[in-house]
């Protein structure tokens, strides 16, 4: 009698093949990450030299619009052309009025949610304004020591030590950046103001997050889902402040400065690609961890942990089968 492969075999095997390539555990996790770096690397550079070096910049709220414009167009595409497949919360999601009729999370929820996210992602841009950028990305990285303080309180999380160590370098990288940024003498900008900023839209960011983790963990959304609902709903928030805030001149601005469309679709597509492609990584490490995509490029002391737990997550190598008994 031939022994056949168990199910969790085969389920291993099917997450080793990527693009119809079988790479292997470490193969997949090499391409994944290594995709990931290159995409937010891009959007880094495009999004610094936009909010640095473009002559009187002053439009983030149209940033944050392009943003979740093309977070929601990607959904809405995601949908149409890559249904969810062996999804039990999404069976028959087949076309985007089934994606939508099956829906699982109320949606006073998502609306909520979509607000929330709305906020912090336009405020999180407004602190450029008043830090350098690579003091601002870093502390925007710390994101991770709010959700983990929100996911203890609210949802009951449990964290190792080896977590809230990483939690701790964050703080201590992030207080390195500070010094050096005063001591570098540039008291042209208030950046008390953009610490308050950035503080504030970290707080929002991760009761967004945590509330993206509820949706999908205890209500049982698919990733494609949530990401549907609250990029469109929070296009819809964004769309009406940018309208009235930043209004014709933004479109003035970028229509006459040169380069600055082309680094603002840099900057967005490159974006949503690192963020998917974190996504992805995430779910191939932990696949029972829910991380909203429209966070993922600033979670960088996320993937560090991943990449020092990818032995940890590795699964062990299948034994050769024992022929016939």
């Amino acid at each position: 009698m031939t022994l056949s492969k168990s199910s969790d075999e085969e389920h291993a095997e099917t997450r080793d093949v990527l693009c119809g390539v079988r790479l292997g555990f470490d193969g997949v996790f090499a391409v994944l990450s290594s995709t990931f770096i290159l995409c937010v690397g891009i959007s880094c550079v495009a999004e610094e030299a936009m909010y640095k070096h473009l002559p009187e910049f002053d439009y983030f709220w149209t940033v944050a619009f392009v943003e979740l414009l093309t977070f929601a167009g990607m959904s809405v595409l995601g949908v149409l052309f890559f249904p969810p497949e062996n999804n039990a919360s999404s069976e028959n999601a087949s076309s985007l009025r089934q994606v939508i009729q099956n829906r699982k999370v109320p949606i006073r929820l998502y609306v909520v949610q979509a607000t929330v996210m709305a906020i912090y992602a336009a405020v999180a841009k407004i602190a450029y304004k008043y830090l350098n950028y690579a003091t601002g990305t870093v502390l925007r990285s710390t994101k991770l020591i709010f959700v983990m303080a929100v996911s203890v309180v609210w949802l009951k999380r449990r964290y190792t030590a080896w977590e809230y160590g990483s939690a701790v370098t964050m703080i201590i990288a992030v207080a390195c950046f500070g010094l050096g940024e005063e001591a570098a003498g540039a008291h042209t900008e208030n950046h008390w103001l953009g610490y308050v900023l950035s503080v504030l839209s970290l707080g929002l960011a991760a009761v967004q997050t945590n509330m993206a983790d509820n949706a999908m963990r205890d209500y049982g959304a698919s990733t494609l889902e949530n990401m549907l609902f609250v990029n469109s709903l929070g296009l819809v928030v964004v769309t009406a402040v940018a309208c009235y805030v930043d209004g014709m001149d933004a479109v003035r601005f970028f229509r006459n400065t040169p380069h600055a469309l082309d680094l603002l679709a840099a900057r967005s597509l490159t974006f949503y690609a690192g963020a998917l492609t974190f996504t992805e990584l995430t779910r191939y490490v932990f696949p029972t961890h829910h991380i909203p995509p429209t966070d993922c490029p600033y979670e960088t002391d996320t993937f560090f942990f991943i990449v020092s737990d990818t032995r940890a997550r590795r699964p062990p190598r299948r034994s050769p089968p024992r022929g016939k008994a």
